[in-house]
């Protein structure tokens, strides 16, 4: 027996990529001469925007500030010539790196123009937007810490950084509830206090009922399908597809258990067998059929 279901909405089979970002700062750039500095200064090749830029991302900076580090063997009083020259007034110098100054431009300029004023004195080595970095995002579900393959800190004896670098992707998204995830496994404890609010629901059918509300042929399908009991009831009995929704879709940072690859990502359930997995020819179809 072969059942359809219509819909409109996609369904993903997976999670979206894992992106690890680079971060350069100029803390690292060693002061041993113009040539070097031409070919690994960041100040040398990023203009305002940030390492992110050919990717289509613009870093995030401080309006009115820019980072401006001059020449070994400059002069203090060569130095405050060059700021006067833009009526710049510095607020911050460092010590490591050496020559190193945040300075304030007035109102009326810009950075990227104090920036491109800077970077024509021969006396400076770069001047940079004074960059915005956020910590890693972090999730506060109590048992986040045993997800070594998300964030390896060697917790549990492993290799340290040996994951998949989840909170490294976190700062550029945590999931969206518009992608819907399509599992093919023993079921879904859709009442999961960690899955409840990730599980789809579809919008034809009304609980409970028995009736099949949206004509597709399976009653009650509000959150999946069981093809092999001919059921709109797909609740996991065996345990192993509600573990497999946890690792895709846990919710993320809501103070309960893990969180998933994807904290917002919708779960939506064909359960094709028991835990011996045989793929129905109903399941596969309800699958495709909703894809």
């Amino acid at each position: 027996m072969m059942k359809q279901v219509s819909g409109s909405r996609g369904i993903t089979a997976g999670v979206g990529a894992i992106a690890l970002l680079g971060l350069i700062s100029c803390a690292d750039i060693e002061n041993t001469g113009e040539k070097e500095a031409a070919l690994t200064d960041p100040g040398q090749s990023m203009q305002p925007g940030g390492p992110n830029v050919a990717q289509g991302k613009k870093q995030p900076y401080k309006s009115g500030e820019v980072l401006v580090r001059f020449k070994s063997g400059t002069t203090s009083i060569r130095s405050a010539a060059v700021h006067a020259g833009i009526a710049a007034q510095v607020v911050h110098e460092y010590h490591a790196p050496s020559s190193l100054q945040l300075v304030r431009v007035p109102q009326s300029m810009s950075v990227e123009k104090a920036i491109e004023a800077y970077q024509r004195d021969p006396e400076v080595l770069y001047a940079d937007p004074n960059y915005i970095y956020e910590l890693n995002v972090v999730p506060n579900d109590p048992s986040f810490n045993e997800l070594w393959g998300m964030h390896n800190t060697g917790q549990l004896g492993g290799v340290f950084d040996t994951d998949i670098n989840a909170p490294e992707a976190w700062n550029i998204t945590t999931g969206s509830s518009d992608v819907v995830i399509g599992l093919l496994d023993t079921g879904v404890d859709y009442n999961h206090p960690d899955l409840a609010a990730n599980i789809f629901t579809n919008p034809g059918e009304i609980p409970g009922n028995g009736i099949d509300d949206d004509g597709n042929g399976w009653i009650d399908d509000v959150h999946g399908i069981d093809a092999t009991a001919e059921s709109g009831n797909p609740m996991d009995t065996d345990g192993h597809g509600t573990h497999v929704s946890g690792t895709m879709a846990a919710r993320g940072n809501n103070g309960i258990g893990v969180a998933g690859v994807s904290w917002n990502a919708k779960i939506v359930t064909c359960r094709p067998s028991t835990r011996s997995a045989r793929w129905t020819t109903s399941c596969s179809a309800w699958i495709t059929s909703s894809s």
